[in-house]
């Protein structure tokens, strides 16, 4: 049986504070009852899309089993998963609740924060829609709720950020190292077929990439100067034509996560 990943799984950010592995794959199992409207307890749920009987979360071990923040093949990544594990911990202790130990007891607190329904009569395991943000659920400290923020616009507005990219491809000159192209909102709006906040938005995310600068009297604008921009008001793209042949074969699918994506 397929396997149904959470559409908003990567904007939501849980994966940032809970380990990757064991998150994804009680998501996508939770998931896929959701989906095929399969009832019964958590490990009657992985028996089922399994066809197997004691079936365990692929990679993670069974669901009494020892909850791994670790990915045994990437021992590269163990720093950064004690990082993640002392965060949680943290920010668990914060909310006055117990860290989990096996992946039973992940599952239980995320029932019990609401990212995942858990009913006893008849017993089932859902997902909540859309799935609640982690700023939603637990006292996440103001920094990591403006990363928060910025992911979720991202996944929100990806799409205009790629048409306001196509759009700088095609009007940048690039006979040069470095080109640019003078712009405003509204002509970028026009040509690019967004709205004004589209445009805004898909401009704002270029701000902190290696390739493309928006400028205002040579100074370069950051995000939030870029929504303080009127919609007449001219500024220019610049193009490091370089630097796109290098940074766009991988680009940012979020602030902080990578992924492979045409552009």
């Amino acid at each position: 049986m397929d396997w149904s990943m959470p559409d908003d799984y990567w904007r939501t950010t849980w994966h940032h504070w809970l380990p990757e592995g064991p998150w994804m794959m009680l998501a996508m199992a939770v998931g896929t009852a959701t989906h095929r409207n399969i009832d019964g307890s958590l490990q009657e749920v992985l028996d089922t899309i399994c066809e197997e009987q004691d079936a365990e979360l692929p990679r993670c071990g069974p669901l009494n089993g020892p909850l791994r923040w670790k990915d045994p093949s990437d021992p590269e990544g163990d720093d950064e998963a004690e990082q993640a594990e002392r965060n949680f911990a943290e920010l668990l202790a914060l909310a006055g609740r117990t860290m989990p130990t096996t992946n039973q007891e992940l599952a239980d607190l995320l029932a019990e924060l609401g990212v995942l329904v858990h009913t006893t009569d008849p017993e089932r395991w859902r997902l909540t829609r859309p799935l609640p943000l982690i700023s939603e659920t637990l006292p996440l400290p103001e920094g990591h709720r403006a990363h928060e923020q910025w992911i979720r616009d991202y996944w929100d507005y990806r799409d205009a950020n790629q048409a306001v990219l196509q759009w700088t491809i095609a009007n940048v000159p690039d006979q040069e190292r470095i080109g640019q192209a003078p712009a405003t909102l509204g002509q970028l709006a026009a040509e690019c077929e967004l709205t004004l906040e589209e445009t805004r938005y898909g401009l704002a995310l270029m701000d902190g990439q290696s390739d493309v600068t928006v400028l205002r009297h040579d100074a370069p604008l950051d995000r939030e100067q870029i929504f303080a921009l009127k919609d007449h008001q001219r500024f220019q793209i610049r193009m490091d034509w370089d630097e796109y042949a290098e940074s766009r074969i991988t680009i940012m699918r979020a602030p902080g996560e990578e992924e492979l994506q045409e552009v």
